[in-house]
């Protein structure tokens, strides 16, 4: 297991003022096959579609990537997790949007997913089946997408680690994370993969 991608926690900074600092994350990296199995194509970086927030039922045009790694997304941020069955993709790009993941796998990845998909509530990252993903797994950060042809918890942590926030704090240097608002609770990720 690798300690890897960083959660916001609080710790020190004076005697009434706690300071935001990085903790380690504890991910599976044996999940899966391994890194130089997963048949990864290198990292690519879609035609920017901008920054956009909708109000419900507000059109916009088409992604230009399927899954879609940058332009429009509702306010309302879904909870990081699991989902079985996929949510519109204007609710997942807030997960992107607000520096977190997505990681958009096909149905077969399911069970190659298992024990890491419990660690995905902490660290901001949303995994979801995408029927646009036919097989293997599609990593997203805002503006940045891999493709695999197998999940490998050696390169979800990688690719986490990598890019985690880092689009956001290019686009939006004085963000401070998780300052959208999150979405209510029956909008909660399944409890386990299994349960599909």
């Amino acid at each position: 297991m690798g300690i890897l991608a960083g959660i916001f926690a609080f710790s020190g900074g004076g005697p009434d003022v706690p300071t935001p600092t990085l903790s380690p994350l504890t991910f599976p990296e044996d999940e899966g096959v391994p890194a130089a199995e997963a048949g990864c194509r290198p990292v690519q970086t879609p035609p920017y579609q901008g920054h956009a927030e909708l109000t419900p039922g507000q059109e916009h045009p088409p992604y230009n990537t399927d899954p879609p790694t940058s332009g429009w997304y509702l306010i309302v941020k879904p909870n990081a997790g699991f989902y079985g069955i996929p949510l519109p993709a204007e609710r997942i790009m807030n997960i992107p949007a607000d520096g977190g993941i997505v990681i958009w796998i096909s149905e077969s990845e399911t069970r190659a997913t298992r024990r890491f998909s419990f660690a995905l509530h902490a660290a901001d990252v949303l995994m979801t089946v995408w029927p646009g993903v036919e097989q293997g797994v599609v990593f997203t950060a805002w503006g940045v997408m891999q493709r695999c042809q197998k999940f490998s918890g050696e390169v979800a942590v990688a690719f986490i680690e990598r890019y985690r926030l880092t689009a956001l704090k290019q686009r939006e240097p004085d963000y401070e994370p998780g300052s959208r608002p999150t979405s209510l609770p029956q909008e909660s990720p399944n409890p386990s993969p299994s349960k599909l």
